[in-house]
């Protein structure tokens, strides 16, 4: 399956399409987690499809969870912005919002994070442009550093899926911006119907 717009495009293998009705994806890991579940719900939704089950082979006896969805793509396209923390630093970021909308109304909410920020930075210049190693600091002295998607010199950004607690998430990235030189971090929160955008800026 294949999730693409203008240009860009993400592949995505299932294990197993039964009938063109269900999706069964397998594992050998010590135990079925939250990450598997929504692994398989990404693939239900790019297939249009409401029900698949997860088997791992790796326990002693075969572990089996079903999982469902009644959200169609027309309940996915339901989603609205909450723009309230949102503060433009430059252009770039009227540009990252301008195409997170057309993602958004191309594929609707609830996939993957790490698809829409693919498609942001292949659309905003790609890799080559965007992803830069940024200095971590401590008092003042370089110890280490992250890679991080740099809409300018001083402002990164990011995509999140956090549907608990997602100001915790704020509060990490704002702890971090503290310990490097840039001065604004642009995130994206896919929270469910809600699409948030806030601008992390130092306490």
């Amino acid at each position: 399956m294949t999730a693409s717009l203008d240009g860009f495009s993400k592949k995505y293998f299932a294990d197993l399409l039964v009938n063109q009705g269900a999706i069964v994806e397998t594992k050998a890991v010590a135990a079925l987690d939250p990450a598997h579940t929504g692994q398989t719900l990404n693939y239900l939704f790019l297939c249009g499809l409401h029900h698949g089950t997860l088997l791992n082979f790796r326990t002693e006896h075969v572990q089996h969870e079903f999982v469902s969805t009644r959200l169609t793509m027309a309940d996915r396209l339901r989603y609205e912005f909450d723009l309230q923390d949102w503060k433009p630093q430059a252009a770039e970021c009227e540009r990252l919002k301008y195409h997170l909308s057309r993602c958004l109304a191309e594929w609707g909410a609830f996939l993957d994070p790490i698809l829409y920020r693919d498609a942001l930075t292949h659309f905003l210049g790609g890799e080559e442009r965007l992803l830069r190693k940024v200095p971590i600091l401590s008092q003042g002295e370089v110890i280490g550093s992250q890679e991080m998607r740099l809409l300018t010199n001083e402002v990164a950004f990011s995509v999140t899926a956090a549907t608990h607690h997602p100001l915790a998430i704020f509060d990490h990235q704002q702890r971090f911006l503290a310990h490097t030189p840039l001065k604004a971090i642009q995130w994206i929160n896919l929270n469910h119907h809600k699409i948030e955008l806030r601008t992390v800026t130092r306490k």
